[in-house]
């Protein structure tokens, strides 16, 4: 069994977050571009499919 990551963990979690628009993953639009852990923070770099997604 392999050992999963911190940053698995989030990605895996982000998977459940759904584009409105689209249907599909924000993970697999490609829209996450870098995931930092530091100390108990996350830090996703990113962006969206629209500029009125906020």
């Amino acid at each position: 069994m392999t050992e999963t990551t911190m940053e698995d963990q989030v990605k895996e979690s982000l998977m459940d977050v759904i584009d409105p628009e689209l249907g599909i993953d924000i993970v697999n639009l490609g829209l996450i571009y870098k995931i930092d852990i530091i100390d108990s923070n996350c830090i996703i770099t990113m962006t969206l499919t629209t500029m009125g997604c906020l």
